[in-house]
């Protein structure tokens, strides 16, 4: 069952992070186009983030509360876990303002800069490196 769920929780973050790095920089390309070919590409964006990266989101807590719950015991002294799930909890939150932002754009509603799309989709790729580190290094 751990394995099983390791693998849901590797492939949930491959999709939500990949998603969102991708949605990242495509958001980057359309914020410099006109109106109308931006809100087009824009919300062509939020949907895949909203077929893609959310499932991935949801499946990589499930997969991660799958590992953790059984094994609280043993985890609960390991401080690279508790950095790992803030990370996540972070992460998340980075997710939830790139998808805000680019469904906000989609609409026509606010636009937003190509360097704040550049932030986010940094922001997600540093968390994710910074959380292998984590898994490799359990450093405390």
């Amino acid at each position: 069952m751990h394995s099983v769920a390791r693998i849901l929780h590797i492939l949930g973050v491959i999709f939500w992070i990949g998603g969102g790095l991708a949605g990242a920089m495509i958001a980057m390309t359309a914020a410099g186009r006109g109106k109308d070919i931006r809100e087009t590409m824009l919300g062509d964006v939020r949907r895949a983030l909203l077929f893609v990266s959310a499932p991935g989101l949801v499946l990589a807590f499930a997969g991660a509360l799958a590992m953790l719950l059984p094994g609280w015991d043993e985890y609960r002294a390991m401080g690279w876990v508790h950095a790992k799930l803030t990370l996540g909890l972070l992460l998340s939150g980075v997710s939830g303002v790139l998808s805000a932002r680019i469904r906000k754009a989609a609409s026509g509603e606010r636009d937003s800069p190509s360097g704040l799309y550049a932030a986010l989709g940094g922001t997600l790729a540093m968390g994710a490196v910074l959380a292998v580190v984590l898994v490799i290094l359990r450093p405390f």
